[in-house]
């Protein structure tokens, strides 16, 4: 085996490791898994970060990068050309098409699906059969991937159409349909995508606190990711006096 391995790496069997695989110290690799699968066009070595859990029947293709702590569930597909920041959370039976990037502290749950080319910020959550698709007129050559902003939330069941374009601490509710510019901080409802309020007018039904979630809910993430979170829920707060202007 030619693939670098760092110290303390455990690998389930039945894995299969390619050459052209870089795997960080502390790694947890499960069982049945595929490391470095090429996909089309020149390919380079995947890269794995320091104390990640890939999880059984994971596949990982090449001429990708990860940071510290990335995390899957079973039976993740991520394709060629992905390139994440540090602790990328992935659901079970999640699909990232590849050519796609993430940011720090992203959260994919179960059954996402990220179309070729998506762009998403840091502190991103994509809840369970969120679609981000890239194709205007299926089937073509015509590419208009997703871009999500940081801190943004899409809930269950959204479809983001190509060429949207979410703002930073956006929130789109569950079964929306997401189209075009939303700005940062608004709130999307319906088949339609409307601009229903602003986030600092959402309320959480438990605790009664307000969003934006990033000083409410920032449980799980360490010491060093609360100061940027407190900055990103102060400039999504800043939004709130644009939003009203731009969509009364």
């Amino acid at each position: 085996m030619n693939a670098e391995i760092g110290e303390s790496v455990s690998i389930g069997p039945g894995s299969v490791v390619y050459d052209n695989v870089s795997i960080g110290d502390g790694t947890k690799i499960g069982e049945f898994c595929v490391l470095g699968h090429e996909g089309p066009g020149p390919s380079s070595k995947l890269k794995i970060g320091r104390n990640s859990i890939i999880r059984s029947h994971s596949v990982l293709y090449s001429s990708s990068e990860f940071g510290d702590r990335l995390e899957t569930g079973h039976h993740v597909v991520i394709r060629e050309r992905t390139v994440a920041g540090a602790n990328l959370r992935v659901g079970n039976f999640c699909d990232i098409e590849g050519d796609s990037s993430f940011g720090d502290y992203c959260r994919l749950h179960g059954y996402a699906h990220v179309g070729k080319g998506t762009e998403i910020g840091h502190f991103v959550w994509l809840f369970s059969l969120t679609t981000a698709t890239n194709d205007p007129l299926p089937p073509s050559m015509i590419s208009a991937p997703v871009k999500i902003g940081d801190g943004a939330v899409v809930c269950v069941g959204v479809t983001m159409m190509p060429g949207t374009s979410i703002g930073k601490g956006a929130f789109v509710s569950a079964g929306a349909q997401a189209c075009g510019i939303i700005p940062p901080g608004a709130v999307v409802a319906g088949h339609e995508g409307k601009i229903v309020s602003h986030v600092s007018g959402l309320i959480h039904f438990e605790s009664g606190t307000r969003h934006p979630w990033m000083r409410h809910f920032d449980r799980g993430y360490p010491p060093e990711a609360l100061v940027r979170l407190q900055q990103l829920k102060d400039e999504v707060l800043a939004t709130r006096n644009d939003l009203v202007l731009s969509h009364p």
